[in-house]
Parts: structure tokens; C-alpha cells; sequence
């Protein structure tokens, strides 16, 4: 029978998923205790069921006269040892979580009362990558609504609910242009297109661009990882009057650069009065070059330490940072900055470095 119940409650999520052995105890209740259902507990998880904390926690309402002490669990959805509790507080705190998605299983019960149920988290601090566009459906040069059709992209820990998206209107011989932002739902992308001015030819006299990029639930996001789009002024319709000068050539649409993903790793060691820092960026695609800007932020516990800057050249698609910490460093705050170049676009990444364990 636990067996039963394990695979009934989990079928949901990823075959490697498993709850503790202590909730198996569910599947063994009366069928009469299992339907004396009757109230919500009303879980709610802090800071948010999708998040960049590496620390949640967990309450609910336990029922008004309960009857035995609550049993929890929280269990990694692609499968690993889960966390297991009981206990009569209504709550359960969980640290130091990596990233993925998790399982928390809830059984409470009191007289006449009983429920059992599952919650999905997700620990997520990856931004999603560059969106693919279907259809970027331009309107006609008299102006309207652009509605993009943007494919799901690959599935990822929070899931993508929201479009940001920044639009560009660009007049004749100007190098920065009239641009407005947005936000839409990811089904419903809506980016206003200005009518553009006509010649006496009736050919657009401006031009535009268009840049859309996705926002995932945890709040994750990354302007560099954008599609984007700019089309080409259509030709001279007419022939334009003697006494006018040929109109000039349109401009070439701006270059489209590929995405850069930024991984930062390090380590902090020795004793407490000789720390040193050692840090490592590595660029994906690795055909990127440029330098990479790096701010380093020693931290004493809560106290924030005075930055240490350095800009390195890429070499390989890595760049490697060392130094000297001050005394009883505990943690560092490591933000790089790719700068980009002509055919890869700027990233940014930040993380946090803690000392390694003994």
C-alpha cells in the first residue's frame, strides 16, 4: 500500500521523484479518515513558491482541534534524500537549498478534519535564454499592434511568465533612437508600432527595431539573451522629382550579436588572518572575446568589506582572478561584467563565494 501511494501522489512530477518513508503512513489511513476532508490548511511558502533564495520556509493552519503532530517532507523532484518532519509548529524552515524543483508533502489531521497534499517550489537563479520567435507579424508602415508569436522555450525550474520587450523608432540620420518598454504575458505579446513618415514617394522615412527577452517566476531575466528584430525600409516607389535629390540608401539593420552566458565559480580558503580568493569566469559560446570586469566584495558575516576591481582580457573563454583577502573574510560577492564585442552581446553574473568547509 505505500507503494501505491507513492506513485499515485508523485505521477505529476519527474519519474526519480520520492517522498520519505514516514509519509507512506497515508496510504495506510481508513478510507473513512480519508474522506473526512473539510478544511484548507492554507500552505504558503516564504519568500515564494518560485525563488533565488537558497532558504524557504513553509507554514500552513493546522485544524482547530487536532488530534496527532503534523508530518512533512521535502523531497527533490529529479530524486535524492528528502527532509522529513514532524511535529505540532505548522511550519518547516529549509537552508541551503540548491537550485532545482522540490516536493512538499503535507499531512495534518484533527477530529473530523484530515488533509494530505503536495506543493511544487522551485529554487531557480538561471535567467531563460533567448527566446524563438515564430512570427514577429509587423504591421503595415500606417502603424498598429506587432503581436510576436513566442514559442515555450526548453522547460527550466520557474516557469516563464512574463515578455519584456523595448522598441526603438529611429529617424533619418540620428544614432540613438525614440524607444518605449514594455511588459506582456508570454501568450499575448503587444508592442506598439508608430505610423512612420512618408515621402512624396510614399516610402517610410524611419525605421524601427524591436528587442523581446523572458522573465521567469523566480524573477529572473536577462536583456542580452534577446531576439530582436529590424526590418528593412522597403524601396522607392516612385521616381522622385528632378528638382530633388535621390534619397539615400537605407541603412543596413543593426548587427544581431550572440547571446553570452556568463559562469562564475571560486573558492575562499586559508586561515583567518591569510585569505585569499580565487575566482574563474567562463564564457559560453567560448568564440567570445573582449574582457571581463570583475568587482569583488569581501564580507565579515554581515559586514561589507571594501571592493576590489580588476578587468581581465578573455582568453580561451575563461578569465581567472587571485588575491589577498582581508582578515576573517567569510564570504566574497563576485559580479562580472563581459563588455562584449562585434559579434557576442554584454552579460552580467553575479554570485556569492563562501569559504569551503574542512
Amino acid at each position: 500500500m505505500c507503494g501505491v501511494y507513492v506513485r499515485r501522489a508523485m505521477r505529476t512530477l519527474p519519474p526519480r521523484s520520492a517522498l520519505p518513508a514516514a509519509l507512506c503512513a497515508l496510504a495506510l489511513l481508513p478510507a473513512s479518515a480519508a474522506a473526512q476532508t473539510g478544511y484548507d490548511p492554507a500552505l504558503a511558502v516564504s519568500p515564494s513558491r518560485f525563488t533565488t533564495a537558497d532558504a524557504i520556509t513553509v507554514t500552513w493552519r493546522r485544524p482547530a482541534a487536532p488530534t496527532k503532530d503534523d508530518v512533512w517532507s521535502l523531497c527533490p523532484a529529479a530524486g535524492g534524500a528528502c527532509v522529513p518532519g514532524a511535529g505540532p509548529e505548522a511550519s518547516a524552515a529549509f537552508g541551503g537549498l540548491a537550485e532545482g524543483r522540490y516536493v512538499f508533502a503535507l499531512q495534518t489531521e484533527g477530529t473530523g478534519l484530515f488533509y494530505k497534499g503536495l506543493v511544487d517550489i522551485a529554487i531557480d537563479r538561471t535567467a531563460p535564454g533567448v527566446p524563438t520567435v515564430a512570427d514577429w507579424r509587423i504591421p503595415p508602415v500606417g502603424g498598429g499592434i506587432m503581436r510576436p508569436v513566442v514559442l515555450p522555450g526548453e522547460a527550466q525550474n520557474a516557469p516563464v511568465v512574463a515578455v519584456r520587450w523595448t522598441r526603438c523608432t529611429h529617424a533619418p540620420q540620428t544614432t540613438a533612437g525614440t524607444c518605449i518598454d514594455g511588459r506582456s504575458a508570454p501568450t499575448d505579446v503587444a508592442i506598439p508600432i508608430d505610423p512612420a513618415p512618408l515621402d512624396a514617394c510614399g516610402t517610410p522615412t524611419a525605421s524601427f527595431s524591436a528587442s523581446l527577452w523572458l522573465v521567469d517566476a523566480a524573477g529572473n531575466e536577462n536583456p542580452a539573451a534577446a531576439a530582436t528584430v529590424a526590418p528593412a525600409l522597403p524601396a522607392v516607389g516612385c521616381a522622385p522629382p528632378q528638382t530633388q535629390q535621390p534619397p539615400s540608401p537605407p541603412a543596413p539593420p543593426p548587427v544581431v550579436r550572440r547571446a553570452v552566458r556568463l559562469k562564475v565559480s571560486g573558492t575562499l580558503r586559508g586561515s583567518a588572518t591569510r585569505r585569499r580568493g580565487r575566482m574563474t569566469v567562463a564564457l559560453t559560446p567560448r568564440t567570445a572575446t573582449g574582457s571581463v570586469a570583475l568587482r569583488v566584495t569581501p564580507r565579515r558575516g554581515r559586514q561589507r568589506l571594501r571592493s576590489m576591481r580588476e578587468t581581465a582580457t578573455v582568453r580561451r573563454g575563461r578569465v581567472t582572478w587571485t588575491g589577498r583577502l582581508p582578515t576573517r573574510t567569510t564570504s566574497l560577492s563576485v559580479r562580472a561584467s563581459y563588455a562584449g564585442d562585434a559579434r557576442h552581446a554584454a552579460a552580467k553574473r553575479t554570485v556569492v563565494v563562501r569559504q569551503a568547509k574542512r
